[in-house]
């Protein structure tokens, strides 16, 4: 499902792509004014009911971020990198908010946003998102 929400976030924002190890690209330097990093954060299983049919099917909620790095330089109040940042979660949103991707049995739902870490121009935002899938067993 991460590739098929990268897909979709071509042209919300200049840079985008999927990362398992985000301290990675948190590190290395970017030439993108805005870049965004798709992340699995949580898959969660629900229990299966104990009248459920012999089938394995099992319903799980999955947790997905996206973090965006907003780097706006000569920006001493930050209010031109506040603008920035607001402009990339907002054409992020549009694009996530309600999509439902192939495999998931719900569509995106918006999950809590947090300040990640602010240094020399440059902001890391986290927006998470939230949805839910059907696992079947293949064999039994």
């Amino acid at each position: 499902m991460i590739e098929s929400i990268e897909s979709r976030l071509n042209g919300a924002v200049e840079y985008v792509a999927s990362v398992v190890d985000l301290s990675l690209a948190m590190e290395r330097h970017s030439n993108h004014r805005v870049a965004a990093y798709v992340v699995p954060i949580a898959e969660r299983p629900q229990p299966v009911p104990p009248s459920a049919s012999r089938k394995a099917a099992q319903q799980v909620d999955m947790m997905f971020g996206v973090v965006i790095r907003v780097s706006v330089l000569n920006d001493k109040d930050g209010q031109r990198s506040r603008s920035v940042l607001q402009e990339a979660r907002d054409a992020i949103r549009e694009r996530l908010f309600a999509w439902m991707p192939e495999g998931a049995t719900v569509g995106f739902q918006l999950g809590a946003g947090d300040l990640m870490k602010m240094e020399k121009g440059t902001i890391w935002w986290l927006d998470r998102y939230l949805t839910q899938c059907q696992r079947t067993a293949i064999a039994q």
